[in-house]
């Protein structure tokens, strides 16, 4: 589990960050610092590789539906025991740049 977590299913939420299903990754964007609650239909590492097999499929076999390949958006408070999330990152702020750092790559625009 995480270092930097306020309980159990938010740090094993933090390990998760870039692989398939749901996860907490770590932001910071100049001084300003969160966490965000992201999804991905493929693990990050081969999200671009999948997409491309997908595509190169008869039209027949891709089918209409349009799907969400990933989403994120920021938290403010865990959504499991409530902590001020703000205030844990600033209790642990070199922690949380280095986890952050790691995370960097798998934000979503």
């Amino acid at each position: 589990m995480s270092t930097l977590a306020c309980c159990g299913p938010f740090g094993a939420l933090v390990d998760e960050a870039g692989i398939r299903g749901l996860s907490i990754v770590a932001s910071r964007v100049g001084q300003a610092r969160g966490f965000r609650l992201q999804t991905r239909a493929f693990d990050a590492a081969t999200e671009a590789s999948e997409i491309a097999r997908r595509r190169s499929l008869p039209v027949e076999y891709r089918g209409n539906a349009k799907i969400a390949l990933h989403a994120q958006i920021g938290m403010r408070f865990c959504p499991f025991c409530g902590t001020d999330l703000q205030e844990l990152i600033r209790a642990n702020e070199p922690a949380f740049d280095e986890l952050s750092a790691r995370h960097a790559g798998l934000l979503l625009p």
